[in-house]
């Protein structure tokens, strides 16, 4: 076991320099699709449906927007087990990412597998992979001034092109009910395994560092703080942060912030087992995203336990 998690974690840090024509996806409620982002948290809130609508509103046609649909099964749960954070040992999820950006337009479908070594009373150990296939459409005839000068994007003008992608994501998770902190992999190939047409280059590898803390400050109030660093060769580094504060199980409140680039305003109710964010977020001054307000929503269900 030993060699295998020494395996996973030369994998996860092993970045090769590679060029890039590549966007992030950006997901403010991130804690709330975790496997997304690490295939070892697929599971960790147990059985569950989700989805996220993140939509910038701006002046501008075809402004960035994106859709993210997800379900985790915690083979645990079908077995009737109350506490699968603890019990289980096996979980699968499945992720459909869609993102339109003015002349691009993304889809992303992640099949994603953890499995959990229990190390303590309350605690595991989670190691994840995760099949990412990527299909990327380009429309030549809605190229910026700017992509139109670009030697690798102005022969495409006028015609619309493909290009799909197949790699792997891999992670690595210390869980616990009370926290969790994560180390992933995203294209761990760099996109090298590719067709369609060429006009993009290798994809490069990411690296995310994810972490929370949940826990209860009173009978009727409970705490959540999550954080999630992002870097890539070539790209500018992200760091997220989170914070809510969740009342009588009901309702929940909190602020966030992307450094340098945008801070939010959450809310949220939970009704049972059904849960609905909302976030209201605004670019930062010195960011160089689109002008406009940014609105969010998340809705998922949770199935067997909770």
């Amino acid at each position: 076991m030993k060699k295998i998690v020494s395996l996973f974690l030369v994998i996860l840090f092993w970045d090769p320099i590679v060029s890039c024509a590549q966007s992030r996806k950006i997901i403010s409620q991130f804690q709330d699709i975790q496997g997304y982002f690490n295939p070892s948290l697929v599971g960790y809130n147990g059985t569950e449906l989700k989805s996220v609508v993140r939509n910038q509103w701006s002046s501008l046609d075809r402004n960035p927007k994106s859709l993210y649909l997800g379900a985790d099964l915690d083979f645990a749960n079908l077995n009737g087990k109350s506490d699968s954070n603890v019990e289980g040992k096996n979980a699968v999820g499945f992720s459909l990412f869609s993102d339109s950006h003015g002349a691009f337009k993304e889809n992303q479908f992640l099949l994603n597998y953890s499995s959990r070594i229990r190390i303590s009373k309350n605690a595991n150990l989670r190691l994840g992979a995760g099949v990412f296939y990527q299909a990327v459409r380009l429309d030549g005839n809605l190229l910026t001034f700017e992509q139109q000068n670009d030697p690798r994007l102005s022969p495409l003008q006028g015609r619309v092109s493909d290009q799909q992608f197949l790699d792997l994501n891999l992670g690595i998770a210390l869980t616990h009910a009370n926290y969790y902190i994560g180390l992933s992999s995203q294209r761990v190939n760099s996109g090298r395994i590719s067709s369609g047409d060429d006009f993009i280059d290798l994809v490069p590898r990411e690296q995310i560092i994810q972490a929370g803390y949940r826990n209860s400050i009173t009978p009727n109030m409970k705490v959540t703080t999550d954080f999630m660093f992002r870097t890539w060769n070539g790209g500018k580094d992200i760091l997220d942060m989170n914070f809510r504060v969740l009342f009588k199980d009901a309702f929940w409140i909190g602020f966030g912030h992307r450094f340098d680039y945008a801070s939010s305003i959450q809310t949220g109710i939970q009704i049972k087992k059904l849960r609905f964010g909302y976030i209201y977020e605004i670019p930062s001054i010195s960011s160089d995203l689109l002008s406009g307000n940014i609105q969010e929503f998340m809705l998922s269900y949770t199935l067997f336990n909770k």
